[in-house]
């Protein structure tokens, strides 16, 4: 992984470079981090250490708002990936774009940015932020990398300022590359002071509240003493008192207490990163695109949505930005439970998703009647959230109990987790692909038809463009539906049919989804045909699993379920040893149980983004698309399909036979989550692990037909992938060696008899035991 780093950071100076002084300065500040982070490992590894188990008694004793060192490594490994990923992305796609062909007087050459020529401090200035958040944010995944810095509870706190540093970074680069005016830069440089200014508040109320709570007799400072103390408000949910006086403990019931927006720290953190991914490009590439030259009055790299629609522009930008800032905001307060008001994270993570529906009504349409519906998409979930809002405040005041199990509120939390995970991936694409449709914008050879900053797919072949618009703006809106609901802190209250509602929304959600692939990534009729075979398939396969595979695998559960009952009441009567049994039976059905939990998550996590970059690359093919019509091709058309046909064929299959794939994970999955408690059987995830080696065989070919234009390359792209595959084959025989070895040796451990110390009396958990899970 140090050598993958590595590789990365010569990569991004090669190639977002063009001169020697921002060569040499790339080149000199990445030393120096490498540098920093080589002595910070040097330093931590004579340090004492103190491992995070040893310091989660202390901290369960002594609770000071912070995160755990285990959680907090989690929190700035996965902000640190996202923030890498955006930053290496513009800083090798400039905003502003780059000439296409040399200037005459030689005053840039092709593949220069734009930007330089037109706005040189501004593209200086975005540069030097850019590539200091892409630093500091690889410096945080290379520390965090070690086992000992991991592990360092002190070694993570000094992670605070390469953190800072890359926010800091971001958000300057985010406000000199976003926007042309100065009137729009001084708007985003107060918006960083205004966050800056939000946080540090935060921060003193939350120490002055702190300090105050200290100086103050704490309620079981008091009982211990024998003062009986009124119990303050909320304090009462989940505890019981004996003897009128003394609280039991809270933890006996805190799943049906605790936050929904505590559950899902790890979650809303993902939100927020990935929205500020999708607005911070946005920003730096908005629709319409930009000015390629500097003739008719404008600048080259100029943007041209507010030449034509200035208004409208102005909308996207101020709601885009809002998003940007209100993801930055809630990144900052996830990372400390001190900066986590009543109500102030949940607030900010709405502000988030209306920002972005207000960016995407504004920026990816250009006429009214799209507009229309775009706009009432939204005043309609606002109503939805307030008739919900409604419904369960009657419910709350009612004061009647759902009666649901504690067993069954665990089954519901990990439900509404995994549908928040694939509303969130959900959104970012389609964000995205709304803002920037298939087949580009005109930015030249314009005539009364076609306006500067339209969609050529929308000129061209109207019906498509509508069909993939609806599609994709249905998605979109159906995820944020999801998403606020999912982050209501009453979720917990309101029954499992409440969950099937939403199963419903992201269902059509995924319909959307595929609906606009279909319409995006075609141009000709026997493509076209193919990819929606390919969602036909999908969805049919999904709807005979719902509707029968379903009801049989529960079938076989419930015989099962008798028979294991049976086999227990006839194992009942020896209750001597049948004790020890029980128990480690039941630790090896709750470590098989977060095993698979924990498979499922994964191979939910992977289909989702497998589907995400696939359906991307289809809708911005590899080789880009003809900017005009022209002998032999038509404006918006794939130019690899004209230029090298079989090569774009084979990409295009692979690809779409990977979103499918994705697609068909997605939905089993989904499924799983109803049956999943109730199937015993080892062999459960064999159809899905196929149909995920399917897709990732798909993506394999797909890069290696469409990231070169040559047989050399793609033996190479070919032999890479061949090694790979070779790796993991390898690597699964010694892992099922070991595995089987494993079981022997325990096999002839549990043959011999036990000896008469009377240790085999009691049994030890192991770690993963159902107190754990």
């Amino acid at each position: 992984m140090v050598v993958d780093l590595l590789c990365l950071m010569v990569a991004y100076v090669a190639g977002s470079c063009r001169g020697r002084l921002t060569t040499i300065f790339a080149s000199l500040l990445s030393a120096a981090i490498f540098a920093y982070t080589v002595v910070y490992a040097l330093v931590a590894r004579n340090s004492p250490n103190v491992a995070v188990d040893e310091m989660a008694p202390k901290a369960v004793e002594k609770n000071n708002g912070k995160l755990w060192p285990k959680e907090r490594g989690k929190v700035l490994m996965l902000l640190a990936i996202f923030m890498v990923t955006i930053t290496y992305t513009a800083g090798l796609s400039p905003p502003g774009g780059t000439w296409e062909h040399a200037g005459e007087g030689g005053d840039h050459r092709a593949g220069d940015p734009v930007l330089l020529e037109g706005h040189h401090w501004r593209f200086v200035a975005f540069f030097v932020f850019n590539k200091v958040a892409l630093v500091a944010s690889l410096a945080v995944i290379t520390m965090l990398l070690s086992t000992r810095l991991g592990s360092n509870g002190s070694g993570l706190s000094a992670l605070n300022v390469a953190v800072a540093l890359a926010l800091l970074g971001l958000m300057g680069a985010y406000a000199s590359g976003s926007c042309r005016e100065t009137a729009s830069t001084v708007y985003n440089l107060c918006l960083v002071g205004a966050v800056l200014v939000y946080i540090s508040c935060l921060a003193v109320i939350k120490n002055a509240s702190k300090r105050r709570r200290r100086s103050s007799p704490s309620p079981a400072a008091a009982a211990v003493e024998g003062e009986p103390q009124p119990l303050a408000h909320g304090c009462c949910e989940g505890t019981t008192t004996t003897g009128g006086s003394r609280p039991a403990p809270a933890s006996q019931d805190s799943e049906h207490n605790t936050d929904p927006i505590e559950k899902a720290r790890s979650l809303i953190l993902l939100l927020a990163t990935l929205t500020a991914t999708v607005t911070y490009q946005a920003g730096l590439d908005p629709p319409g695109g930009v000015w390629r030259d500097g003739d008719n009055g404008h600048n080259g790299g100029g943007l041209i949505l507010p030449a034509t629609h200035a208004k409208r522009y102005k909308v996207f930008f101020y709601c885009n930005s809002a998003a940007f800032v209100a993801s930055t905001i809630v990144i900052v307060m996830v990372q400390s439970r001190n900066l986590i008001s009543r109500h102030a994270l949940e607030a900010a993570v709405i502000l988030d998703l209306f920002g972005l529906m207000g960016a995407y009504a504004a920026g990816s349409c250009r006429d009214v009647h799209t507009s229309i519906y775009v706009f009432v998409l939204p005043a309609a979930i606002v109503v939805l959230v307030v008739v919900i809002y409604v419904m369960v405040s009657k419910l709350q005041s009612s004061g009647k109990d759902n009666g649901m199990l504690k067993e069954e509120r665990r089954k519901l939390e990990k439900k509404r987790k995994l549908l928040l995970l694939l509303a969130i991936l959900a959104i970012t694409i389609t964000y995205q692909a709304g803002l920037t449709p298939p087949g580009g914008f005109w930015i030249e050879h314009t005539d009364e038809e076609h306006h500067y900053g339209d969609s050529i797919l929308a000129d061209n072949y109207p019906l498509r463009y509508k069909a993939f618009f609806y599609c994709n703006a249905t998605s979109f809106m159906a995820s944020v539906v999801a998403i606020v609901f999912l982050v209501s802190r009453n979720l917990s209250d309101i029954a499992q049919s409440y969950c099937k509602a939403l199963y419903v929304c992201m269902a059509a959600g995924l319909v959307g989804l595929m609906g606009a692939y279909a319409a995006g990534t075609t141009r000709k009729l026997r493509t076209f045909i193919y990819v929606f075979a390919l969602v036909g398939a999908a969805l049919v396969f999904a709807a005979l699993h719902i509707r029968f595979l379903h009801k049989l695998l529960m079938g076989c559960f419930s015989s099962s379920k008798k028979k294991i009952s049976r086999s227990a009441d006839r194992g009942h009567k020896s209750m001597g040893a049948a004790v020890n049994e029980h128990t480690i039976n039941h630790d090896e059905v709750t470590d098989e149980y977060k095993e698979k939990y924990k498979m499922r998550k994964y191979l939910m996590l992977l289909g989702i983004l497998a589907a995400s970059v696939a359906y991307q690359a289809g809708l911005v093919p590899p080789g880009s698309v003809w900017p005009a019509n022209g002998e032999g091709h038509v404006a918006g058309n794939p130019i690899l399909n004209d230029i090298d046909g079989r090569r774009y064929r084979v990409f295009f299959y692979s690809n779409s036979t990977s979103f499918a794939a994705s697609v068909v994970v997605i939905v089993l999955l989904l499924q799983e989550t109803w049956i999943l408690p109730e199937l015993n059987d080892p062999d459960r995830f064999g159809p899905m692990h196929m149909v995920v080696v399917l897709n990732l065989l798909g993506l394999l070919v797909a890069y290696a037909a469409g990231s070169c234009r040559d047989w050399g390359t793609s033996g190479y792209v070919v032999a890479m992938a061949v090694m790979v595959l070779a790796y993991v084959v390898v690597y699964v025989f010694l892992s099922l060696r070991d595995k089987k070895g494993g079981q022997e040796e325990r096999g002839s451990a549990m043959s011999q008899p036990s000896g008469s110390d009377g240790g085999g009396s009691s049994t030890s958990r192991p770690s993963g035991s159902a107190d754990n899970v």
